[in-house]
């Protein structure tokens, strides 16, 4: 009898450390962390109009959730798909892929956005209102660094490579850094 309670004892913990899933039989959920951020948008004032005296970019306060693993840095930028706001575009649209983000390795301040090239097309002030929007959006929420440095620039790649220029207009050469 003891022989079967030990052997029944066995199973059962073998079977546990199996990973048989949560006790009540439902999937484990991967664990999620919430952010406040903010995101910044094309102000479709300033794009109609062109007038000067507006601001090119608008902020938006919102909640993000980051499945645990993921860079929170490439969540926010995927936030930039869909502004709430009637009045607000974005320049960051379905067509934009981006592969990576990541800090670099010789300089902790600086991130480095890798995106891919197909979709990567559009006028001068497209392009500058997509590079405002990734940098500042970027440069603008410290509580996506976490425990490691805030960064204060941003360098934009190609398929991971440098590039002269995203989209044909502005030298991307150089390393951007935050315009408010």
């Amino acid at each position: 009898m003891i022989r079967a309670v030990r052997a029944a004892a066995v199973l059962l913990v073998v079977l546990l450390s199996f990973g048989c899933g949560s006790p009540s039989g439902t999937p484990d959920v991967p664990a999620v962390v919430s952010y406040d951020v903010v995101l910044y948008f094309a102000d479709q004032a300033y794009i109609e109009t062109g007038d000067e005296n507006l601001p090119p970019v608008v902020a938006e306060e919102t909640a993000i959730d980051v499945p645990e693993g993921t860079e929170p840095y490439l969540a926010v930028l995927e936030a930039l798909r869909t502004p709430a706001e009637a009045d607000h575009a974005t320049m960051v649209g379905e067509q934009i892929s981006f592969n990576s983000v990541a800090y670099d390795n010789a300089s902790e301040d600086l991130l480095v956005v890798d995106l891919a090239r197909e979709g990567l097309t559009g006028g001068s002030l497209g392009e500058d209102l997509f590079i405002r929007q990734i940098v500042e959006t970027l440069l603008h929420n410290e509580a996506l660094a976490g425990d490691r440095p805030v960064p204060t620039r941003v360098l934009s790649l190609v398929d991971g490579q440098p590039a002269e220029s995203l989209m044909g207009h502005i030298d991307a050469t150089l390393p951007f850094e935050s315009s408010l």
